[in-house]
């Protein structure tokens, strides 16, 4: 019988809507399947013949912590998605990266831990963003994420408060609030075994603020071509998530590649969920 672990956290700051759905599939293939804590000490994780990371979403104020675990497992069975793909997409700074491979990006600044908060405002006023939105390089579930308009007085104050709290402590990054998102929406597109399967439309969301998201809606074409794209740079992904955003000129552009622990939206789209399940099963014979 194969043995799965969903890596999960010992304290989750929210559920996790995919995971019975999940763990259900996954048992009704004949796999013995279990949830276990990234942060229990006491999980022996050779156990299982494969280890599929899921709801750690604790790990923000621990990632190194969290990426020598990754390691450390990947030592001694199976993880999806890898060690290495963990260690890069952990930080957000792989949008730079990307960028720079002729990705189209949200345009992002990146302020580094310690910055005086007079220059990062300075340097993102000179790019003539006003409507922002500032958020931590290391962060999942829209930890810390917050929306600031710096042509009004009081949100700049608001902005140079939320930074001043936060750049001691951690690396920061800032982009202008993207107006489709208002309209067309934030689509999220979902990866599973390499195959991008279905889209969502998502609210914008903050800190604390809920998450609304659609039913599953077709990719459209130029989406799936970018998608594709993204894809090529990696072998072969049991999970992603590609989040993405119409720019100005229409077409679409990368806002989040998510490829460590993605909401993926599993009960939207219910041949997703079964391919997942097929998936988790095959790496773990």
């Amino acid at each position: 019988m194969p043995k799965i672990a969903l890596a999960s956290a010992s304290v989750l700051p929210l559920p996790d809507p995919d995971e019975l759905a999940l763990v259900s599939a996954i048992r009704s293939l004949g796999a013995d399947v279990r949830v276990l804590a990234w942060d229990d000490e006491s999980v022996d994780w050779s156990w299982a013949d494969v280890v599929v990371i899921r709801s750690t979403w604790n790990y923000v104020t621990r990632r190194d912590d969290f990426v020598a675990w990754a390691e450390r497992v990947a030592g001694i069975t199976r993880l999806h998605n890898a060690a290495a793909v963990i260690r890069e997409n952990t930080d957000k700074i792989y949008l730079a990266a990307l960028s720079e491979s002729a990705i189209p990006v949200v345009p992002t600044a990146w302020l580094e831990q310690g910055s005086l908060v007079e220059d990062a405002l300075s340097s993102v006023s000179a790019e003539g963003w006003a409507d922002i939105v500032i958020k931590p390089r290391i962060s999942a579930g829209s930890f810390s994420t917050e929306r600031f308009d710096l042509g009004q007085p009081e949100s700049a104050e608001k902005a140079a408060a939320f930074l001043a709290a936060h750049l001691g402590s951690r690396p920061m990054m800032v982009q202008p609030y993207q107006t489709h998102v208002d309209d067309s929406g934030e689509r999220a597109v979902v990866v599973i075994d390499g195959e991008p399967m279905f889209a969502t439309r998502k609210s914008p969301r903050f800190a604390s603020g809920p998450l609304e998201v659609s039913a599953a809606l077709p990719i459209e074409a130029d989406e799936m071509a970018l998608v594709l794209r993204i894809l090529a740079r990696f072998q072969r992904l049991l999970y992603a998530r590609v989040d993405l955003v119409r720019g100005a000129n229409g077409s679409p552009r990368l806002m989040e590649l998510e490829l460590t622990e993605p909401y993926l939206m599993l009960d939207r789209h219910p041949p997703a969920l079964l391919r997942f399940a097929h998936a988790i099963v095959a790496k773990a014979g």
